[in-house]
């Protein structure tokens, strides 16, 4: 009984030892709004806060439609970048894509404005690539992001392939 009790330990302690960095979507969130909100003090910049963790500078309110989520495409211009090291991981013009198919960040932040609109995002890891990053943009783990985006157009998907146009 001792024997099996001490495998048990050293096995637990072994599993511990493998995932040193899980912790909880909380806990990761909490980190993440700490270091963007040292971020955005230490380049004076005043941004609103979401209750999500988001932080975001509207530059534009826009005066067309605002987007909905759950069913409408956006067009946007946006650029992409590391907040820790400022480097740009995605850039793209007149980008049509379904808002609901998009970064959980994106889902949140975008309808903060309205079609002809623009703002920056200051986006928690936790609602990016989180604990995986992506490998593919350069993006590391837990690297929260800052996207400039301009909204170009809202409009529905189209209703027989549910793409936007």
């Amino acid at each position: 009984m001792r024997l099996l009790k001490l495998i048990s330990f050293l096995l637990l302690t072994i599993l511990a030892a493998c995932f040193p960095d899980v912790i909880s979507f909380e806990e990761q969130l909490e980190r993440d709004v700490e270091l963007i909100d040292a971020y955005l003090a230490e380049n004076n910049i005043e941004a609103m806060e979401d209750e999500s963790g988001i932080r975001y500078v509207i530059h534009a309110f826009g005066s067309g439609i605002q987007p909905f989520p759950e069913e409408d495409c956006v067009e946007l211009n946006y650029v992409g970048k590391v907040m820790a090291t400022g480097n740009v991981f995605d850039e793209r013009e007149n980008f049509a894509y379904p808002l609901r198919n998009m970064l959980v960040g994106l889902q949140i932040g975008i309808p903060f404005i309205a079609k002809g609109g623009s703002l920056t995002l200051y986006i928690p890891s936790v609602y990016c690539f989180g604990s995986y990053g992506d490998k593919g943009l350069n993006v590391p783990k837990n690297a929260n992001l800052i996207f400039d985006i301009d909204l170009l157009d809202v409009n529905s998907p189209n209703p027989d392939t549910g793409l936007c146009n």
